[in-house]
C-alpha cells in the first residue's frame, strides 16, 4: 500500500517529465495535476507502488511551479545527475570519434593520392610554416593561387583550400 510519506523530486521529474510536456506543462492547479496524473497512472505506476497518488501530485505541483517540466535547461541545472552520460555512452562517444577521425583521415588521403595520380597538385604541407616577411621585417598575409588550391598565409601559418575558381566540371 501506498505510503504517506512524500517522493523524490528526481523520482517524479523522471516518471512524469512526459506527462507534463507541452500545454501540459502550464497546468499548476492541484486538481487537474491529480486528474492528469490519473490518466497516466500505467507512466507512474512505480511512484504510485511507494507513494500515494496526492504526494506525487504534490510534488509534481512544486516541479510546475518552478517550470522544471516546461525548461529542460532549467531540469539540467536543477538535476545534472540525471542528463550525465553513463560509461558506456561515453566509451561509445570516444570510439565514434576516434572512428570518425580515421574516415577523415582516410578520405583526405585517397584525395591527395587521386589528384597526385591525375598531375593535380602536390600533398599539401599542412605544417606550420615559416612566417612572411615584408623588407621592413613586417609580417603580412599572402594567398597564391595554383590550379585547383590555394595556399594562404596568415601571419605564420599556411593553410591550404580549395580554389573557388577552379573548373571543377
Amino acid at each position: 500500500m501506498a505510503q504517506q510519506r512524500s517522493p523524490d523530486r528526481r523520482l517524479v521529474y523522471l516518471h512524469c517529465s512526459s506527462i507534463f510536456s507541452g500545454a501540459n506543462a502550464q497546468i499548476r492547479r492541484p486538481k487537474k495535476i491529480t486528474q492528469l496524473l490519473q490518466k497516466h497512472k500505467g507512466a507512474i505506476k512505480i511512484l504510485t507502488k511507494e507513494f500515494s497518488l496526492p504526494a506525487v501530485a504534490a510534488v509534481a505541483k512544486e516541479l510546475l511551479e518552478e517550470g522544471i517540466f516546461e525548461s529542460l535547461p532549467r531540469a539540467k541545472l536543477r538535476y545534472p545527475e540525471l542528463f550525465q552520460p553513463s560509461e558506456t555512452q561515453e566509451a561509445e562517444r570516444a570510439a565514434s570519434e576516434v572512428e570518425v577521425i580515421r574516415i577523415e583521415a582516410k578520405a583526405i588521403q585517397d584525395v591527395v593520392l587521386t589528384s597526385d595520380n591525375e598531375g593535380g597538385y602536390e600533398s599539401p604541407n599542412l605544417e606550420q610554416g615559416e612566417p612572411k616577411t615584408k623588407p621592413d621585417g613586417a609580417s603580412d598575409d599572402e594567398a597564391t593561387t595554383g590550379d585547383n588550391i590555394q595556399t594562404h598565409t596568415v601571419g605564420q601559418w599556411q593553410v591550404q583550400t580549395l580554389n573557388p575558381d577552379y573548373p571543377w566540371d
